[in-house]
Parts: structure tokens; sequence; C-alpha cells
């Protein structure tokens, strides 16, 4: 389990394909809701407290 400072703490699994490239994530938030987590706190169904779920994206496409 990981955790954001000051924030929730969250489990990130992944899985590789044969060939090594990342096949599949999975970032579960503790305590979250139904948020985008990692957002902005002035946006609206965000929440800070999570980690960044856009970089998480990102890095997951950029592999």
């Amino acid at each position: 389990l990981g955790r954001v400072p000051h924030g929730l703490p969250y489990e990130h699994l992944s899985w590789a394909s044969r060939s090594g490239r990342p096949a599949l994530e999975h970032l579960r938030v503790e305590g979250l809701g139904h948020a985008w987590s990692g957002g902005s706190p002035d946006g609206s169904f965000t929440d800070g407290r999570g980690p960044d779920a856009t970089e998480a994206i990102w890095r997951f496409f950029a592999a």
C-alpha cells in the first residue's frame, strides 16, 4: 500500500505482457468514493488526497 503525503492510502497493482510491456494497471484508493483521484480541490468530482490519476494514465501509455 502507498499513501499520498497527508492523503489517502492506495494500492497499485500492475501486470505485464509476455514482452514485458505494461498490459494492465489497477489503482484502488481507500476512502476516495466517486471522485477523480489527484485532481484540483477547486474542480468538480476531484479529490487531491489520492494519487494523480492523470499522471498514472499518461505513464501507462508512454511505457
